[in-house]
């Protein structure tokens, strides 16, 4: 009797440390490990059954691991079920919305989430070179200057983007991840955003990246430097599903999660994660678009510019990208070394307004020793010399004036030009 009573007040402690109207969850983890991945896979889904999901979570898997082979499972408390094998068709767009389909399909979760991990090259668009058998993009003028972007060709496969698949050698581009979140959020979820969009890559947690998929998803969750090869801490991404959370809220334990784990196992300490929410973008992107066209109107600015992109903090193997606020922060400043004017206290007030949105845009963000003070949340395109032709093609580019200030840039670097890598 003792024994009966013991575990009914266990059952009962334990029913009092969820929520009341606790949220369920439908979690989509889409990988494509044929590219030097297979091991991770294995480690990130052994991390998932470790973390026993409860009858809140719903926690499906679509793997690429070889082949033309698509492995279905669905993880629960007692481990990895096997659900089917499909036949992927070789398009990266369709077998994305096939698999988007498949998994939110008469959904009756509260929320989805959907997690897409594999390598990646943030917002560029990388060709395949068959001479160096690598994904490669456009270096920015830093072949001769940085012995980084090099580093990063060759080490990529080290870290984590969009489905690049080995056979066939194909990935999700930009207009195909676009093309694919139209049709889930459109036809698959009948309206209704995604609750979270994550990206389990490297440099998934950019400006331009958040720009192109807003319309789709109401956060993202990402990282604004490369992760190590196991990418997410599974564990800890399910102890926070199982409490039963809000949408906000499973934001702020993911990055939780990922910052107790980086801060064990980055010995290096240059670790980047952020959640951003989505609802936010386009004002902040407005906010910018104020700034970006005050700063390109001032005369003998370029010089000014210039500095601030040799100054802007640089993460390990992606010397191309910055951090959005750390630019600013270097303009501003420049800026106050200036002598005052009217026209230079209406720049310092849009910088202020700036600052103020950007930060209802950032939900939660870490890093580690070596990035906590550089990296504000977000990311952003700030190459050396001359744009990636694949820039031009993103809609934030096409929508925004950020492109004429790195033009700007480009075209002042031979009068004012210094590198200076951090």
């Amino acid at each position: 009797m003792q024994k009966k009573h013991a575990f009914l007040l266990s059952v009962l402690i334990a029913s009092l440390s969820l929520p009341l109207f606790a949220d369920t969850w439908k979690v989509f983890f889409y990988m494509d490990s044929s590219d030097a991945l297979s091991d991770m896979a294995i480690k990130n889904m052994t991390d998932m059954m470790r973390g026993k999901p409860n009858d809140m979570v719903d926690f499906i898997i679509q793997l690429h691991a070889y082949h033309d082979a698509g492995i279905r499972y669905r993880v629960t408390d007692s481990g990895l079920e096997f659900l089917e094998e499909i036949r992927l068709s070789g398009d990266s767009k369709q077998d994305f919305i096939s698999a988007a389909d498949w998994a939110f399909t008469n959904n009756d979760s509260d929320h989805t989430m959907l997690i897409m991990s594999n390598h990646g090259f943030g917002i560029l668009d990388p060709e395949w070179n068959e001479a160096t058998k690598e994904w490669e993009v456009d270096t920015g003028g830093l072949n001769s200057q940085c012995g980084c972007i090099t580093k990063s060709i060759k080490e990529h496969k080290r870290h984590r983007g969009f489905m690049f698949s080995t056979t066939p050698r194909i990935y999700l581009n930009n207009n195909d991840l676009v093309d694919g979140l139209a049709v889930i959020n459109q036809t698959i979820l009948n309206g209704k955003k995604i609750d979270i969009l994550a990206f389990d890559t490297c440099m998934g947690d950019m400006f331009e990246i958040a720009y192109l998929v807003a319309p789709y998803a109401q956060y993202l969750v990402g990282n604004q430097s490369c992760s190590l090869m196991d990418g997410f801490d599974y564990q800890g991404v399910m102890a926070v599903l199982n409490q039963g959370l809000s949408v906000r809220e499973v934001c702020v334990g993911m990055v939780d999660a990922f910052d107790a784990y980086y801060s064990k196992n980055d010995y290096s300490g240059v670790y980047t994660h952020a959640a951003l929410d989505l609802s936010k973008i386009y004002t902040v992107s407005s906010a910018l678009d104020t700034i970006v066209a005050q700063v390109l109107s001032m005369p003998d600015i370029e010089s000014l510019l210039v500095q601030a992109r040799n100054e802007s903090p640089r993460f390990c193997l992606w010397p191309m990208y910055t951090d959005l606020i750390a630019f600013w922060k270097i303009i501003e400043v420049g800026l106050s070394e200036m002598q005052l004017s009217d026209e230079l206290s209406v720049i310092q007030d849009a910088l202020h307004r700036f600052y103020n949105v950007a930060s209802s845009l950032i939900v939660a963000r870490c890093g580690g020793i070596s990035t906590q003070d550089l990296a504000h949340g977000v990311a952003i395109y700030l190459p050396w010399s001359a744009v990636d032709s694949s820039y031009y093609a993103t809609a934030f580019s096409q929508e925004s004036q950020w492109v004429k200030l790195l033009e700007l840039i480009a075209r002042s670097r031979n009068s004012f030009d210094f590198y200076s890598v951090v």
